[in-house]
């Protein structure tokens, strides 16, 4: 037997300290109140009869103390909330490590993610154990990371909050001594957990067609002359899977392609008709299970020199090297004449403060 609100040596102390009260309270003595009478001789009988019966008056006695400690200890040590093990079950420890990495995102054939699958699971495993089994659920984005607990609907209210994330993943230290560990996960992202965790897998194969690569970069023999390079790779079934680039003036790319199960395409797109500012790169495939890297942005840099002003007495190997750069349009000023110009990106002072 165990004790939940006390432990062993107070359960110990709260008992001894109840029959102690108790047989104290049969030991105290009522003070018999003294009466004179004429003679002893009508009370002989009634003293003989007593001490007859002396012996069932003290086991009498006995038998009354047992009982009323016996209730007194119950009484006392429900207080301490006991637990028998045969009866309630063995009271064990349950770690939950839920994946969240962001495969967790993928649908499955029923329409749920893995990500829901797993939440499922967690809630079945709350079912397990007895009613004093504690429960701790942990992620693998470091982010949950609950005290253990017998509350199971608090337990279910913590996994409803949680959800993948982008974070890179990784299993948390637990300590498989004290607990049962549990792992749910597609198994995608983390490969090897320590040998005493259990796992529980919510993995289901899913087409998927997604950008691995994309950056927008200029062209060395065009000056302010960009391009886009774009990578995608089909990890499902054969299928056709649709490219889009779009700016933010309303330029767009669209080119359709026909990728084989683990083919990588690979594309360079001239961004010439482009305005400066965010491009837009998004796939569209046919039953795609993970649309998280179905789109991916990169920045599309200001089009156009940069206007600088160099403020100098006179510099000539400093002028010449900015003059050859294809991406200044330098202007000069002695000291003297300068003045600040809303015309201007950039100033250089070259020994002027």
């Amino acid at each position: 037997m165990t004790f939940l609100a006390l432990t062993a040596a107070q359960a110990g102390l709260l008992a001894a300290t109840t029959v102690a009260i108790i047989i104290g309270l049969y030991l105290l003595k009522l003070r018999h109140r003294r009466v004179l009478i004429s003679s002893s001789i009508l009370w002989r009988r009634v003293l003989d009869e007593r001490q007859s019966h002396s012996l069932w008056e003290k086991l009498r006695r006995i038998i009354s103390i047992v009982i009323a400690a016996t209730i007194a200890l119950l009484i006392a040590l429900s207080l301490a909330r006991p637990e028998v093990e045969s009866l309630t079950g063995k009271n064990e420890r349950i770690v939950i490590v839920l994946d969240t990495s962001p495969t967790m995102n993928t649908n499955t054939s029923d329409g749920k993610t893995r990500w829901q699958h797993a939440a499922e699971r967690a809630k079945s495993l709350l079912d397990s154990g007895g009613p004093t089994t504690e429960f701790r659920v942990l992620d693998t984005a470091e982010v949950t990371a609950s005290a253990f607990t017998t509350d199971r609907n608090e337990v279910r209210k913590l996994i409803d909050t949680m959800s993948s994330k982008s974070a890179e993943p990784h299993f948390p230290r637990v300590d498989g001594r004290a607990a049962q560990v549990y792992f749910i996960s597609d198994g995608v992202a983390i490969h090897s957990t320590p040998s005493f965790v259990k796992r529980i897998s919510v993995f289901e194969p899913a087409n998927n067609v997604g950008i691995t690569a994309f950056e927008i970069r200029s062209v060395p023999s065009t000056p302010l002359g960009y391009e886009a390079y774009l990578e995608i790779q089909n990890f499902g079934q054969p299928t056709e899977a649709g490219l889009t680039l779009s700016g933010p003036g309303g330029q767009r790319i669209i080119k359709t392609v026909r990728l084989e199960t683990e083919q990588t395409y690979k594309d360079v797109f001239d961004l010439s008709q482009f305005a400066e500012g965010g491009i837009r790169a998004t796939v569209q495939a046919k039953d795609d299970g993970f649309p998280m890297d179905d789109v991916a942005f990169a920045y599309l840099p200001i089009k156009r020199k940069t206007r600088t002003l160099l403020v100098t007495k006179g510099n000539r190997y400093l002028e010449t090297a900015l003059k050859l750069d294809n991406y200044v349009e330098l202007s000069v000023t002695e000291p003297a004449s300068y003045r600040e110009s809303p015309n201007i990106d950039t100033y250089i002072f070259d020994k002027f403060a």
